[in-house]
């Protein structure tokens, strides 16, 4: 998964948690980040396979928390990381 993310212009930052099985890296804000998180699971990785946006950073992004004007941070959810 993480090289499969680091192949991605502009993704950096990215930090992988194994005993929530969550995942969180920085991306261009122009980047259409669900796309290209569904291109990666059709390509076959099996770790990026359901992945949801962590719920409590939807939030923390609402509040302006995590965010500069160049790039989001994305925080999610991965039921198949191992």
């Amino acid at each position: 998964m993480r090289t499969a993310l680091t192949k991605v212009d502009g993704i950096a930052d990215i930090k992988t948690n194994h005993e929530d099985n969550t995942c969180s890296f920085k991306a261009p804000k122009d980047l259409d980040v669900e796309k290209t998180l569904n291109e990666i699971a059709e390509g076959g990785n099996h770790h990026i396979k359901g992945w949801s946006l962590d719920e409590s950073a939807k939030k923390k992004k609402k509040e302006g928390v995590g965010t500069t004007t160049d790039n989001q941070t994305v925080s999610l959810k991965l039921p198949n990381m191992t």
